[in-house]
């Protein structure tokens, strides 16, 4: 998987399941521009794992702190 496409699909999650209706570039903070707390964070994490298939310790999405970032783990990551 691309970053591109693991960042497409991303946008589609923020958008479709917490209702993210601000503008998600790749630089989007998930905490001060699209106001996620921990207990999204730990969703998205979750619904990310689900959809990408594949499963990461807490400590892998450590520190991941922009969309971006998230779509390069995940392109890392997903099978």
């Amino acid at each position: 998987m691309t970053a591109d496409a693991a960042y497409e699909s991303i946008v589609s999650i923020l958008r479709n399941d917490f209702q993210v209706t601000a503008d998600i570039p790749r630089t989007a903070h998930l905490r001060t521009d699209l106001g996620l707390d921990s207990l999204s964070l730990t969703d998205l994490a979750f619904l990310i794992q689900r959809d990408f298939a594949f499963k990461a310790e807490a400590d892998a999405f450590r520190g991941v702190t922009t969309v971006g970032a998230l779509a390069e783990l995940v392109a890392a990551k997903a099978p």
